[in-house]
């Protein structure tokens, strides 16, 4: 990490009284590096494993968290994690995806941003979320 994030202001998770982040997507999006990131400054997030389960909906066992959807080019995530499964598993991860995806109220792209760009644009959105009108925001 270089250095450009900023410990969340005392009691602003709390303050907006929402629980944690909870992130989901795809193997190889960034969910537990993302998750690393905000620890280290003080953000409660966790990294759910929504694209190997059974149940499409495991994400609402998390009521009143923040639900970031992390997502990337097929050829992306493939760079990344070469030894994991093919397109058949990716197709798989998309279906049992597609409920928490069009619930997520943060959806970034990862594929041309450095992890802690991808922080920062996640605890920029985590601090102000209260404060905007929009269900959702796509980036």
């Amino acid at each position: 990490m270089t250095g450009m994030l900023r410990r969340a202001a005392p009691g602003a998770c709390a303050a907006a009284s929402r629980g944690a982040i909870v992130v989901v997507g795809p193997c190889a999006a960034g969910k537990t590096t993302l998750v690393q990131h905000l620890a280290q400054v003080g953000v409660p997030a966790r990294a759910l494993a929504q694209e190997h389960s059974v149940v499409p909906t495991l994400f609402l066992r998390y009521p009143g968290a923040g639900l970031v959807y992390l997502t990337a080019e097929w050829t992306v995530l493939r760079r990344r994690r070469p030894h994991t499964g093919g397109w058949p598993q990716y197709a798989a991860e998309m279906r049992i995806l597609q409920q928490a995806r069009a619930a997520a109220q943060l959806v970034v792209h990862t594929d041309s941003r450095t992890p802690d760009a991808v922080a920062e644009l996640v605890l920029s959105w985590w601090q102000h979320r209260g404060r905007t009108a929009a269900p959702s925001t796509r980036v």
